[in-house]
């Protein structure tokens, strides 16, 4: 199987204030993550292969072995970028980039991720919104139709905790939905 290097900068942390706590914090929440995204059942080993100093900044060296390792960790880092955009992130990892960003806050760090020609991808700083959590369902609401129709096709329902909402609807849905104005419905 292929090694992969994968190189992470981590910023304002010299070596010597490095704490092997956080290495093992940032790493169990990271290998977790990438876990969960890789599409097979592998078994992955990620190995540190070297620590480097450079005015301040850390660099982690590590390698992975497994195939899927890159579609995985490409994942990962779109993800972080969702975090910066304030987009929701699937359940499965937010909980794992949630520790990641409180370790950035709790040693106010910047963790940056890069491919293999060390082009950044994504970082993670103290400065990073907490992750949204991604829900995905079915939801139902009752309320009364106060109004149907008007130049774009709607419906005004009043729901029981005496509050609004306009639902936008096909005309053909308004006029079908006319027949019941006044009337206490289920919206799925």
């Amino acid at each position: 199987m292929k090694q992969q290097i994968l190189p992470i900068k981590i910023k304002n942390l010299p070596p010597i204030k490095l704490r092997l706590s956080d290495i093992v914090i940032f790493f169990n929440h990271f290998e977790k993550a990438i876990l969960k995204l890789a599409e097979n059942n592998i078994e992955l080993n990620i190995s540190l292969i070297g620590i480097q100093n450079s005015i301040g900044t850390t660099f982690l060296t590590t390698s992975l072995q497994f195939a899927e390792y890159k579609k995985a960790y490409t994942m990962f880092t779109s993800y972080i970028e969702k975090l910066w955009e304030k987009k929701c992130v699937p359940p499965l990892i937010l909980g794992h980039l949630k520790e990641i960003v409180n370790l950035t806050r709790k040693r106010n760090l910047e963790i940056e991720f890069e491919d293999e020609m060390l082009k950044p991808l994504a970082s993670l700083t103290p400065e990073t919104p907490l992750p949204v959590p991604y829900l995905k369902g079915y939801a139902e609401i009752w309320g009364i139709i106060e109004k149907v129709g008007g130049k774009e096709p709607h419906i005004v329902v009043r729901l029981l905790n005496n509050k609004t909402i306009t639902v936008k609807v096909k005309e053909t849905q308004a006029k079908e939905i006319a027949n019941y104005l006044y009337e206490k419905i289920k919206i799925k």
